[in-house]
């Protein structure tokens, strides 16, 4: 943000001084944060200097006979018996006047406080305030005081004004431009319209000699950001050339230019003679900023000014930089054409901040320090009230949704080869002709399978209560099976639903270093997304189990196949190089976790088959290959809907056909088990509060940038349409990688600062 200063020189004149000059200091978003007071005493011979200055600069451009966008009378140029290095001489005798006034006692206070409070780094904005028209000529840009300060412009403004009210909404992303183009007479302006017309970034109209009514005509239709006119002009009366034979009086469009102004006109630019008296006119209208040459000008400075402009302004650099550096270089050209840096000066409309070229095309400077300020704290609210949102609990449902269906997207990893799962199906029970199956059939099929040589056997099935006949038998097997894994129920009192309430005793034969649990946790919605592996059960409970029977399985032969035991890190478990850290309460999705026992993220293997099923009748008739036994985990459980119902939600969806028996979600939790422990899929984790926080917040800043960027309401609507699946897309690629973020938070923030950024620019834009 620029420093702004400016200097109030008051009622007077240079025959009787200004005895109430005020200058303020402040900035763009506060202009009146400092008054400094001070005088200019009479200065009467800076008026003859500069008008035998006036003259002899006409009649030495005369003399030249170059091309001048501005026809002499005869009078005016008239002037003998002067030489070229008198003419350069007087330019410095007078610059040495002016200064040597600007250094008076009177003023001496503030030139001090401004040299205190400004900073030489920062662009300084000065307006020269005053109706006297000597002042206005003199190039206050070599004022010594300011020439200090390399980032600093002079401009000159009315006492008069006011802020304009306008329609200022570029949907084109270019900037758009009316060039009048007059007459030509003597001089080549087919150079402006050529520059004009290289800009990839303007939509350029061009009038060439128009009718008045085709001037009006553009003025009143379209909506335009920049006037610009090349030709001849007699800037003391206001007056532009429109041919040989038309002229054109500038208060003639006043209505035209009004309706301009109205719809978004910021600058106006008459790259011609003596624009001050024109410049004079469109003051009172308020028009933002113009740009101006103080006297007549050159051909060849006019297109060299506006080419450097053209250049410096497009590149991003303000507006108050662009004509500095434009009217700087313009000293090169100063051997031929001497005080050529004299002449670019901006009028400005103090009410008004100057436009970025970015701006005028719809795009505002994003990287500006107020425009990053005020993105921080819209997003930082935002960020602030989408979190305290979500730590509420209301955004957890939508939150769960989308995991889920990232979860659906992933790829099956296919048949895991180190396990068989056993069903029990309808079909088996019919032809058992009950369910439980009796003691008896299940001693068959456990003394089947053990034959060939399993890893480890896991029996999803409660068998607390003797189902004869054969029970005595089944007692004495458990009993002795040393790779026999067998369940309770632990149960929680605290459930709602009744089911989940009661507990489960294990087998009574069975020892119990290979009795489990197999309890799982459910989220609220009924789907199970976690994998509880550890438990204290409560001293009410029958069953005393600690580890899970997925749990179990996976260690056993995880130890007997690759020699990998469990370690404590603390509170967690360690498998291999990976530390199981538990879910706890406000950590991802879940704000209101019953965060007992230790319970990670699961992450299934597949939507439904995650290994090899054989059917309880297919094993007791020996219609299955030995291999799909030998060296795996082997889990019996039910597949039976109806007589079991030991069926659940997950996310791959919650009906009939999509919910999996208890059995196959121990067998994916099995798999992760393994998987994890042996690096070959990654454990799901959520990041830390504040990891969540800065990845919301990141994607808060994106769409504010958004907002600033795309003016038009139809491209930001697309570019949040495009961000959101990129930040989908991210999401999805880092769940692959084992992280889950996210992603509805982040779409919702997205939004909401975005739309707080649009909401909040209109209604700055209807304040000025």
């Amino acid at each position: 943000m620029s420093q702004l200063v400016t200097l109030k020189l008051g009622w007077g004149n240079l025959q009787s001084g200004f005895p109430a000059v005020t200058a303020l200091l402040g900035s763009e978003t506060n202009p009146q944060q400092m008054q400094i007071l001070g005088s200019l005493p009479p200065e009467p011979d800076l008026v003859e200097l500069y008008k035998r200055w006036q003259l002899l600069y006409k009649a030495y451009y005369d003399m030249l006979s170059g091309s001048l966008r501005i026809s002499f009378n005869d009078d005016e140029a008239e002037v003998v018996n002067f030489s070229e290095l008198e003419f350069r001489e007087l330019c410095d005798r007078f610059l040495t006047r002016f200064n040597t006034w600007l250094r008076s006692e009177s003023f001496l206070n503030i030139r001090e406080q401004l040299s205190i409070h400004l900073v030489g780094s920062e662009e300084i904005r000065v307006l020269i305030e005053t109706e006297d028209i000597y002042l206005r000529r003199f190039p206050w840009n070599f004022w010594n005081f300011i020439k200090a300060y390399p980032q600093a412009e002079i401009a000159l403004s009315a006492p008069e004004f006011k802020p304009v009210k306008n329609s200022f909404n570029n949907q084109t992303e270019k900037v758009r431009i009316l060039a009048l183009l007059g007459s030509s007479k003597g001089i080549d302006i087919q150079k402006d319209r050529e520059l004009l017309q290289n800009f990839q970034d303007a939509k350029t109209e061009f009038l060439v000699e128009p009718s008045r009514n085709d001037i009006d005509n553009q003025l009143w239709e379209k909506a335009w950001d920049i006037f610009f006119f090349a030709g001849h002009s007699y800037g003391e009366i206001g007056i532009v050339s429109l041919d040989e034979n038309r002229n054109l009086r500038i208060e003639n469009l006043e209505n035209a230019l009004r309706r301009a102004i109205a719809q978004g006109l910021k600058l106006a630019i008459f790259n011609s003679c003596d624009g001050l008296g024109i410049a004079s006119k469109l003051e009172n209208w308020y028009i933002p900023q113009i740009i101006v040459m103080r006297e007549p000008v050159p051909d060849l400075v006019a297109q060299e000014f506006l080419k450097v402009f053209l250049k410096v302004f497009a590149s991003g650099k303000s507006l108050y930089l662009s004509v500095k550096e434009a009217r700087e270089r313009l000293q090169d050209l100063e051997d031929k054409y001497p005080c050529a840096s004299w002449l670019p000066v901006i009028c400005q409309n103090p009410a008004e901040v100057p436009p970025t070229w970015n701006k005028l095309r719809g795009k505002e400077n994003l990287f500006s320090w107020y425009n990053i300020k005020r993105l921080l704290a819209i997003s930082a609210i935002a960020t602030s009230l989408v979190m305290g949102v979500r730590a509420s609990g209301y955004l957890e449902r939508l939150e769960q949704f989308a995991y889920d269906y990232q979860i659906r997207l992933r790829q099956d990893e296919g048949l895991d080869p180190r396990i068989t799962i056993i069903k029990i199906t309808e079909e088996d029970i019919k032809k058992q002709s009950q369910y439980p199956i009796t003691d008896l059939v299940m001693l068959q099929l456990l003394k089947t399978v053990d034959r060939h040589h399993p890893q480890v056997i896991g029996l999803d099935i409660y068998r607390d209560k003797p189902v004869d006949p054969g029970h005595k038998d089944l007692a004495n097997y458990l009993r002795n099976n040393k790779r026999l894994i067998t369940i309770c129920k632990i149960g929680d009192p605290t459930a709602n639903n009744p089911a989940t309430q009661i507990s489960m005793a294990p087998p009574p034969s069975s020892p119990e270093q290979n009795v489990t649990f197999n309890d799982f946790s459910v989220d609220s919605d009924n789907v199970i997304r976690r994998h509880l592996f550890y438990s204290i059960p409560s001293s009410s409970s029958d069953c005393k189990a600690n580890f899970s029977f997925n749990a179990e399985l996976a260690l056993r032969y995880l130890e007997q196949r690759h020699g990998i035991k469990e370690k404590r890190v603390g509170k967690n478990l360690k498998l291999g190089k990976i530390i199981f850290k538990p879910l706890e309460k406000g950590t991802g999705f879940y704000h209101n976790l019953d965060s007992r026992g230790h319970q990670v993220l699961l992450n299934y293997r597949s939507s439904q088959n995650v290994a090899r099923e054989i059917t309880l009748t297919q094993v007791l008739n020996n219609q299955f290959e030995p291999d799909w036994i030998k060296d795996r985990i082997v889990l019996i459980g039910s597949a039976a809907p109806v007589s079991a119902g030991d069926y659940f939600a997950t996310p791959y969806g919650s009906g009939r056909d999509q919910k999996l028996p208890g059995v196959v979600i121990h067998a994916q939790m099995v798999s992760q088990f393994l998987d994890v422990a042996l690096g070959k899929r990654p454990l799901l984790h959520f990041w830390p509060l504040w990891g969540d926080a800065i990845w919301i917040g990141t994607w808060s800043i994106v769409g504010g940038i958004l907002a600033l960027y795309f003016q038009s309401s139809l491209y930001r609507r697309l570019a949040k349409v495009t961000t959101i699946a990129i930040l989908f897309a991210s999401c999805f690629g880092l769940l692959t990688q084992g992280i889950c973020v996210p992603f509805i938070p982040a779409a919702l923030v997205l939004v909401i600062t975005s739309w707080s950024v649009v909401i909040y620019n209109s209604l700055k834009t209807q304040k000025s």
